[in-house]
């Protein structure tokens, strides 16, 4: 799944929210066939905000959880008789999530890292590749290279001393 480095705070929280939204997804899509419900990619939103570590996509998640409970308490309180059950599981699927993603989305970081314009990237990394380029030149050249031995060359076919001569 989509998890946090291992040394991250995040890493259980993630975890069990990354998860528990392949598990909501996979139940909305069963519960889908008795009523259309346009929640289904609220799932993947919050795959996308455990990916990204992004805390206003979760934030998002969040706020589409608390309109389909909406949805789903008015649907059982005026007249979806019909399709009870699959209401009452759409609502358990997201009554679910919504504390691990409240715990998620508190221990998320409050910004993203700056973003850098392609030409300042490209700059940056060219800078890191002669850097590098330069000290291990410095390195090798600091030190005599041996020469490497000639290979032996193999015998010629058909009695010839020589590959030339074949």
């Amino acid at each position: 799944m989509m998890e946090a480095p291992p040394d991250s705070e995040l890493s259980s929280r993630t975890w069990l929210v990354s998860h528990g939204a392949c598990v909501q997804l996979a139940v909305l899509f069963l519960l889908s066939l008795g009523r259309s419900d346009p929640y289904v990619v609220a799932p993947l939103v919050v795959l996308y905000a455990v990916r990204e570590r992004d805390r206003k996509a979760m934030l998002l998640y969040l706020l589409l959880t608390a309109g389909g409970v909406f949805v789903d308490v008015l649907a059982i309180l005026f007249g979806a008789t019909a399709h009870t059950g699959v209401v009452l599981g759409q609502l358990l699927a997201k009554a679910a999530m919504l504390y691990p993603a409240i715990q998620c989305h508190d221990a998320l970081p409050q910004r993203l890292p700056a973003h850098l314009a392609p030409s300042q990237l490209q700059a940056s990394l060219a800078g890191v590749v002669h850097q590098v380029l330069r000290d291990e030149l410095g390195r090798m050249g600091s030190k005599p290279a041996a020469a490497p031995a000639p290979a032996p060359r193999p015998a010629a076919a058909g009695g010839a001393e020589d590959w030339d001569q074949v």
